[in-house]
């Protein structure tokens, strides 16, 4: 396959020495300030040039902050919700999932699926992102079986992906 050179013609990753690497975050700061304080996606624009000048890779802040502008406002609304859906099932299947990989100071064993998904309610009420039981354990199901029926194919996947990585990362 043939990369097209719009595509391969990007910076390489400049290591940079300490006092450049403060200069740097603190001018990426600078621009993040400047992005909350007004709300103006030129901010972003701005500080999106400087990673490309500096040759870094982006930051985690200008990644997520140019995701409303870029991919919500700019995709049609029954796109949206589909993706808003996604995530809904997501964020209730990692509750679940991270909830039975820990143990139950009650029991001293790992949580098992009903104890997860009561406490699912709680934390998830907790966070703003309440939901029954059922429609928790539903999208605990329906996650989990899409990922094992299509690993990297699940619509789920890139999801859940980006999540483990910010986890582990």
């Amino acid at each position: 396959m043939n990369i097209p050179p719009e595509v391969t013609k990007r910076p390489a990753y400049t290591k940079l020495s300490p006092n450049a690497k403060r200069a740097f975050l603190r001018e990426q700061a600078e621009y993040e300030a400047a992005y909350r304080r007004t709300g103006q996606t030129l901010e972003l624009w701005e500080a999106l040039k400087h990673v490309h000048r500096e040759g870094q890779t982006v930051p985690d802040w200008l990644m997520w902050a140019s995701f409303e502008p870029l991919v919500i406002t700019a995709t049609p609304n029954k796109e949206a919700e589909r993706y808003r859906e996604r995530s809904r099932h997501v964020k209730r299947y990692i509750c679940v999932r991270d909830l039975r990989e820990t143990v139950n100071k009650h029991t001293g064993k790992k949580h098992t699926k009903a104890e997860a998904l009561d406490q699912a309610v709680v934390d998830l009420r907790a966070e703003g992102a309440a939901a029954a039981c059922s429609t928790i354990e539903d999208s605990y199901d329906l996650v989990r079986k899409s990922v094992e029926r299509g690993g990297r194919k699940s619509e789920f996947f890139p999801l859940l992906d980006d999540y483990d990585r910010n986890k582990s990362g």
